[in-house]
């Protein structure tokens, strides 16, 4: 007669070990493969994006009751950009943006005012970006043109370069006056 071994009590649970960590091995490796992080770089932002920005020109820097913003209040500023970039490093911009209600650098006849500038792409999907009117107004020495305008921008791409979240950096321009602006854009469509 052949009997069976009796399984032991450890012999048991061993078996439901093996079986959970195999359970846990296909789940995290699923779970890993699902989170894993997209990997950008300068081609990543590439193509025409519309942005709306918002926020604030703070007011002049003085000794105020906390030794900083000792002005009068903030200045809202809101608008909308459209940005272009070759996703190589260049971009172009044509914003029209209000300041306290009132166009800021535009007329009615041409609501929107030309800038240029560059950015830089992190692997993580941050970067930074440069914008300046300097060839519009001083189109003879861009590159000393006290009268220009210029932005620097932190931005983080999303949703595979489909989404772009920006926020005024220093250093400010107009003499460093502080701003607290946010732009969130989506890529347009090619049908757009």
């Amino acid at each position: 007669m052949n009997r069976k071994k009796p399984l032991r009590f450890a012999d048991s649970w061993m078996a439901v070990l093996k079986t959970v960590g195999r359970a846990g091995f296909i789940c995290g490796a699923l779970v890993s493969t699902a989170f894993a992080k997209d990997t950008c770089g300068m081609e990543s932002f590439s193509g025409a994006y519309a942005f709306t920005a918002t926020g604030f020109v703070l007011p002049a820097l003085t000794t105020g009751e906390f030794g900083f913003g000792g002005g009068e209040g903030a200045v809202p500023i809101q608008g909308v950009q459209l940005i272009t970039s070759d996703g190589n490093g260049n971009l172009t911009d044509k914003e029209s943006l209000n300041l306290g209600g009132q166009p800021l650098a535009a007329t009615a006849a041409h609501p929107f005012s030309p800038y240029y500038g560059s950015y830089t792409v992190n692997a993580d999907c941050t970067g930074t970006a440069f914008l300046t009117n300097a060839k519009y107004i001083c189109p003879n020495s861009p590159g000393n043109c006290p009268t220009a305008n210029f932005l620097h921008w932190a931005f983080i791409l999303g949703s595979k370069g489909k989404k772009v979240r920006m926020v005024a950096v220093p250093p400010y321009d107009s003499g460093g006056v502080e701003r607290v602006i946010t732009s969130v854009g989506a890529k347009m469509d090619d049908a757009e």
